[in-house]
C-alpha cells in the first residue's frame, strides 16, 4: 500500500472507498464528517483525512490534510502530517479556482507535500511526483472514471515507479 495517493471523496460514499482501497488507495479525505463512514473505511484497511484547514480539528479528528494555495501558506501547517499545494494545474472540479501554481512549486516546497487540483491522470501524477511532491490528492480522477479501480492503480503505479525509477 502507498502512502503517495490521496482519493478526495465529495461524500462518505463507500462503495467509492472499498473500490479505491480495494486497488490499493489506503488514505482518503474529504469534508464531511461521518464517524460511521470513518468506522467503515479503517476495517476496509484505509483511513480517512478531513480537508482542512480549521482552526479547531472536526469533531476532535487529528487526521487532516491541510491545504495550502501557495509557498507562503505552508508555515500555517507546520504541525501538519499530510499537506497539499493546490491548484497545481487548472482543474475541471473547481474552474477558474485561483491561477495553477504549476509542477515548479513542488520542488520548492521544503517539506512533503500533495499536489492538489487538476490531476487527472497519471501522466500528470507522474509529472508531479517528479517535481518534487510527495504524492498527488485526486477527486474527478477517480471519482469521475468509468473504471475506479483502474484509475486508482494508474495513479499509484505512476507516483511509485516515479519515486523508484
Amino acid at each position: 500500500m502507498s502512502d503517495r495517493l490521496i482519493v478526495v471523496l465529495e461524500t462518505p460514499d463507500l462503495e467509492l472507498a472499498r473500490v479505491a482501497i480495494g486497488a490499493g488507495a489506503t488514505l482518503l479525505a474529504g469534508t464531511f464528517f461521518d464517524l460511521e463512514f470513518d468506522w467503515r473505511v479503517e476495517e476496509l484497511g484505509g483511513r480517512v483525512l478531513t480537508l482542512g484547514p480549521t482552526a479547531t480539528p472536526v469533531h476532535g479528528r487529528r487526521d487532516m490534510l491541510w491545504r495550502c494555495h501557495s509557498l507562503e501558506e505552508l508555515p500555517s501547517a507546520a504541525d501538519a502530517e499530510f499537506v497539499s499545494l493546490s491548484p497545481i494545474f487548472p482543474t475541471d472540479t473547481k474552474p477558474g479556482y485561483g491561477p495553477p501554481l504549476g509542477v515548479d512549486v513542488l520542488g520548492r516546497a521544503g517539506r512533503p507535500v500533495y499536489a492538489l487540483g487538476g490531476v487527472d491522470g497519471p501522466a500528470r501524477a507522474a509529472e508531479c511526483v517528479a517535481a518534487g511532491a510527495h504524492g498527488v490528492a485526486v477527486l474527478g480522477a477517480v471519482s469521475r472514471s468509468s473504471d475506479p479501480a483502474r484509475a486508482v492503480r494508474n495513479l499509484l503505479t505512476a507516483v511509485d515507479s516515479r519515486v523508484s525509477g
